[in-house]
């Protein structure tokens, strides 16, 4: 497992970078950041599924002396995921508030939100390497794009509530390194588990819980606002190819 903390490492940062992307707020047009949000969403729910089905199933199921109950940790996964959202702790992509009144208050929820969220994912990430050179790579790949359209979004609400620029892009990166924390507490409480199996069936299987509520009920939702036909096409396309692409990556990384 030690051989695994530097992959964890790469993959948690590399995701807090995603945090620049709301930098194109203020380079693109709104109407045009908008729309490139809107892709990402479609892209990234055929990523998560994909994942889930292809990769974290598979290998949690490998992993279970009793692979039925796996399905119990997928339910207790979604749950947990119903929870947090409901909560008001959990924040995507859609989640802003235009209220004048709240403007200021949403921005600091926001910020309050994703410092949870960005623990979550460098769990979730650290969780995948540990258990799977190759599954840690593509469920980075699947975090890094749904946070994509999250961060874009999150930045806009920063802005509405009447920060600084400056403060909103520095705020939102030290949230964003947060995931890096969420890898590296896992990582340490990994290492002190005397059976690291019996962690992993149940983590892998809850992750998968949470990506489907992720995709299913955070993302795909999204995507029936568009009626255009033009429109449905590409978003369905790239629903789709996230699919085919997590399948085809998987084909070329090794498999440890």
């Amino acid at each position: 497992m030690g051989s695994m903390l530097i992959p964890i490492l790469i993959g948690s940062f590399a995701v807090s970078l995603v945090a620049f992307t709301g930098v194109l707020v203020l380079i693109l047009k709104p109407e045009t950041a908008k729309r490139f949000s809107f892709y990402f969403i479609s892209f990234a729910a055929g990523t998560l599924l994909g994942v889930v089905f292809l990769d974290l199933l598979p290998e949690a199921a490998e992993l279970a002396g009793n692979p039925e109950s796996i399905f119990w940790y997928v339910l207790i996964g979604f749950l947990i995921f119903f929870i947090l959202e409901r909560s008001l702790i959990w924040y995507h992509c859609h989640g802003t508030n235009s209220h004048p009144s709240h403007r200021s208050q949403s921005a600091t929820l926001i910020l309050i939100g994703d410092a949870v969220h960005n623990l979550i994912d460098g769990v979730i990430i650290a969780i995948a390497f540990i258990a799977d050179f190759k599954l840690g790579i593509l469920t980075t790949i699947s975090v890094a794009l749904h946070e994509v359209p999250q961060e874009i979004g999150d930045f806009s609400v920063l802005i509405y509530g009447g920060m600084k620029r400056l403060k909103a892009l520095v705020l939102n990166t030290l949230v964003a390194f947060t995931t890096v924390i969420g890898a590296i507490g896992l990582y340490l409480f990994a290492g002190a588990a005397p059976d690291i199996n019996a962690l992993l069936v149940p983590a892998l299987a809850m992750v998968a819980g949470g990506f489907i509520y992720i995709s299913a009920v955070d993302l795909i939702p999204e995507l029936h606002h568009e009626t255009r036909t033009g429109q449905i096409f590409m978003t369905s396309a790239l629903f789709f190819l996230g699919i085919a692409a997590i399948y085809l990556v998987g084909q070329i990384l090794p498999h440890q």
